[in-house]
């Protein structure tokens, strides 16, 4: 598996626990109280996601480093195209390599023996 596959497999897995964690929640808060106006249970569920939202932020900050040098993509990302660039483009997509250490992204994503990227 090569570095961008291991990006784009993370990011897959992470938008399906999102998906099913909102919809869990949803759900949960439906039958939890069925007798508050909708306007109520949505802001229950949105206020009761916020902690969720909070924990994959620090996770994506926590993964989404080159597996070489750890160097942070998203700081690097905000930094060429600015905080509030309309362009979504992820970062495999915006560079073929790591722009602080020149790792490929092309190149074998391998883990050491305690599970660190190396």
């Amino acid at each position: 598996m090569t570095i961008r596959e291991h990006f784009q497999r993370l990011i897959k897995r992470v938008s399906y626990i999102v998906t099913a964690g909102a919809l869990l929640v949803f759900i949960l808060i439906e039958f939890r109280y069925p007798n508050l106006t909708k306007p109520r249970r949505l802001a229950i569920a949105f206020f009761s996601g916020l902690p969720l939202a909070l924990l994959l932020w620090v996770f994506f900050r926590w993964r989404c480093k080159c597996p070489r040098c750890r160097a942070d993509y998203g700081k690097m990302r905000r930094q060429q195209l600015g905080r509030f660039s309309q362009d979504r483009r992820m970062y495999w997509e915006l560079w073929d390599a790591c722009p602080n250490c020149g790792v490929r992204f092309d190149e074998p994503f391998s883990t050491s023996a305690d599970g660190r990227s190396i």
